[in-house]
């Protein structure tokens, strides 16, 4: 025998093995939804030191984001504080909270 015989008949006695193991008898299985309970979604809480005007006082302003990245929620949160009429000083913080619903 030549080695591409030898070779085609090894590649055909694995793939009738191969689908040997796929009987058709048994149906496949219905995938799962899973859910995490209402009360335990991640939350990231960001807090800017805003002010209204150049020479006044920076004040606190939290913002409350589902986001997974802490650089996408910083980024809501300064658009949410620019569309509120806020001058963004800093960010203080980002960290992450439990939603106590």
């Amino acid at each position: 025998m030549t080695n591409t015989q030898e070779f085609a008949r090894r590649m055909k006695r694995e793939l009738d093995a191969f689908n040997d193991k796929r009987s058709p008898g048994q149906r496949p299985r219905r995938p799962v939804k899973r859910h995490k309970p209402e009360s335990a979604r991640h939350l990231l809480v960001v807090k800017l030191a805003v002010r209204k005007k150049h020479i006044a006082q920076d004040e606190p302003y939290y913002h409350f984001s589902e986001r997974l990245s802490q650089l996408e929620a910083e980024i809501d949160a300064k658009r949410e504080a620019v569309a509120a009429g806020y001058i963004v000083g800093h960010v203080v913080f980002i960290k992450k909270a439990m939603d106590k619903k």
